[in-house]
C-alpha cells in the first residue's frame, strides 16, 4: 500500500477535525483509484487513523458519514470496538 495514499486519508480526516466536519464516504472513496478494491481502502484508512490517534487514542475514522450526514454502520463498529463501556450505555446491553 503506498504511504502517499495514507497520508492522503489522514490529511483529509485532520482537516474534517480541525474545520469541525466531517467527512462523506464519497469523498473518502473518491480519494482512491476506482479499482483499488474495498479492502485496501479500509487499510488504508485504518493506518491513517492510527497515524492520526498517536497517543491521544482519538478515533478519526468516526468522522467518515454518509452522505445524509449521518453515521453509518462503520461509525458504531468503531464505537463498539474502541470504547465498548460507553456503546453499552447507549445502545443497551443486548448483542446480536
Amino acid at each position: 500500500m503506498e504511504l502517499n495514499i495514507v497520508e492522503q486519508v489522514a490529511s483529509t480526516l485532520r482537516r474534517a477535525a480541525e474545520h469541525r466536519r466531517l467527512v462523506p464516504y464519497q469523498q473518502f472513496h473518491a480519494l482512491f483509484d476506482p479499482m483499488d478494491p474495498l479492502s485496501s481502502r479500509y487499510a488504508a484508512l485504518e493506518k491513517a487513523v492510527a497515524l492520526l490517534a498517536g497517543k491521544s487514542g482519538v478515533d478519526y475514522g468516526a468522522l467518515l458519514s454518509l452522505a445524509n450526514g449521518l453515521a453509518g454502520k462503520e461509525f458504531y463498529l468503531r464505537f463498539r470496538r474502541n470504547r465498548f463501556d460507553d456503546y453499552l450505555a447507549v445502545m443497551g446491553s443486548q448483542m446480536h
